[in-house]
């Protein structure tokens, strides 16, 4: 049985990978499940996705962006831990402003209108990671050891 945290988690995370089918209508999915996620240039790995989140009639729009070179992380890996921390980070920012998971409607868009209002940024290096969490306040940073994010 999952907990209430769980559950939402498990409900998010299913929005978030619908996001491409609902967002203007009809969507080709056979072209939708063969887009990459990650660019690859000179041996570092880039990903980036836009969004509008809105909850409590506010859209707010939300960037997830990562870095990393291949030298030492999987591509898989790379996708993994981009999309898990971004939805995690999302999440727990949405409930801190009081949303709660019905109450949100996430759409994906191809570009940011303007500039972001949240940017979540992972840069994966050797030795752990470092997570940016970009707003119109400035910018908070936390950084783990790969040991540390996989206790």
């Amino acid at each position: 049985m999952l907990n209430k945290h769980a559950y939402r988690f498990v409900i998010l995370l299913i929005g978030v990978f619908a996001i491409p089918a609902n967002t203007f209508g009809q969507v080709d999915w056979r072209a939708e499940i063969k887009k990459d996620l990650v660019e690859v240039q000179n041996g570092q790995f880039k990903a980036a996705e836009n969004m509008i989140v809105n909850f409590q009639g506010n859209n707010i729009q939300v960037r997830y962006e990562a870095e990393g070179s291949a030298e030492f992380i999987s591509r898989d890996q790379f996708v993994a831990i981009h999309q898990t921390l971004g939805t995690m980070f999302l999440i727990a920012m949405l409930e801190e402003a009081g949303a709660t998971i019905d109450q949100i409607d996430i759409k994906s868009i191809d570009e940011l209108i303007g500039d972001a209002d949240i940017t979540i940024k992972f840069i994966m290096a050797k030795n752990g990671i470092q997570i940016q969490i970009i707003t119109g306040e400035g910018t908070e940073k936390m950084t783990m050891t790969w040991e540390e994010l996989y206790q």
